[in-house]
């Protein structure tokens, strides 16, 4: 008589077991997704905030250039 009852035991922490390995895959799941879309919405934020650099060392660049050919232009009268 033990024996079934063993058995029947096993087989009921089985799926216990079972039904917490899936909570703790979709848990996981869960969380990569969080994951991937903050990393995108960084990775977003990191491309505006280099396309804002790079619009305003050209910028910078463009108003070094006037700086200069206006001195130039001042010296050489």
């Amino acid at each position: 008589m033990p024996l079934p009852l063993i058995f029947l035991g096993a087989a009921a922490l089985g799926l216990v077991k079972r039904k917490e390995a899936k909570e703790n895959f979709e848990r996981a799941k869960h969380i990569g997704t969080r994951a991937e879309k903050a990393y995108q919405k960084s990775e977003k934020n990191l491309q505006y905030m280099r396309d804002e650099t790079n619009s305003i060392l050209e910028d910078l660049g463009n108003l070094k250039i006037a700086s200069l050919i206006i001195r130039s232009s001042i010296l050489l009268k």
